[in-house]
Formats: structure tokens, C-alpha cells, sequence
């Protein structure tokens, strides 16, 4: 038998894959980032900067769970 593998779906795929990786793993680093300057705008007594830098933080953070959760129902579908 001959396996017939469409190379438009799958490069389809390789793209969305690594487009997803890099963009739940940039976002992540912004949620790292934003919650320790945070903490040190908090420290240093800029508490508006401290606010700001929070709430991107949570932002971003449930950014992240979003796409996860996204991507489990969509692997799940039974489309």
C-alpha cells in the first residue's frame, strides 16, 4: 500500500503548530516578565506602575489558559 499524504494539510499543520508554540510560549514569558517587575515597581513603592504591570500579568496568564483550553477542545472535537 501506498500512503498518500497531503502536503498542503500538513504543512498546514506544521505551521499552525509551531505559530501556536511560539505564541503561548512568547505569552507566557510576558506573564513572567510583567509579575516580577510587579513585584519590584510594588517594592520600590511605584504603585501604580506596580498595578499596571499586575494586570498584565493576570492578563496575559489567562491568555495562556484560553489557548490551552482552546486547543484541548479543538484535539477533542470530533470534527
Amino acid at each position: 500500500m501506498i500512503a498518500v499524504v497531503e502536503l498542503k494539510a500538513l504543512l498546514d499543520v506544521v505551521i499552525a503548530s509551531l505559530l501556536a508554540g511560539v505564541g503561548v510560549t512568547g505569552m507566557f514569558a510576558l506573564v513572567i516578565f510583567s509579575a516580577t517587575r510587579a513585584a519590584e515597581l510594588q517594592r520600590d513603592g511605584a504603585w501604580a506602575g506596580a498595578g499596571v504591570m499586575g494586570l498584565i500579568a493576570v492578563v496575559g496568564l489567562l491568555l495562556c489558559i484560553a489557548v490551552v483550553v482552546l486547543g484541548i477542545q479543538l484535539m477533542a472535537s470530533k470534527d
